[in-house]
């Protein structure tokens, strides 16, 4: 169980204070969610931040093309063009 414990406090840390894309929660009630919403929603240089973080990941250049399906598509016709090591190759001798 722990790993899973670790994990979700590892992924907190992150999103709310290395990139600066999320908040942490004070609970789980009702106000709790509705404030949590609330900033989230309504702060801008976050936004900006989220913005930047998904281009980066996602592969999207300046002019908000997603380049994304293009580099996997080509990604996966190179690697089934690519001779494989378990091919046989015949004995021309």
């Amino acid at each position: 169980m722990l790993p899973y414990c670790w994990g979700l406090v590892l992924n907190c840390a992150y999103i709310v204070q290395v990139w600066r894309v999320g908040l942490k929660l004070n609970g789980l009630g009702h106000k709790d969610v509705e404030d949590g919403l609330a900033k989230v929603m309504t702060d801008k240089e976050m936004d900006n931040r989220l913005i930047k973080l998904r281009q980066k990941i996602m592969g999207m250049q300046g002019d908000g093309e997603d380049k994304t399906g293009t580099f996997m598509l080509k990604a996966f016709v190179e690697y089934l063009n690519k001779p494989s090591s378990t091919t046989i190759h015949e004995n021309s001798s």
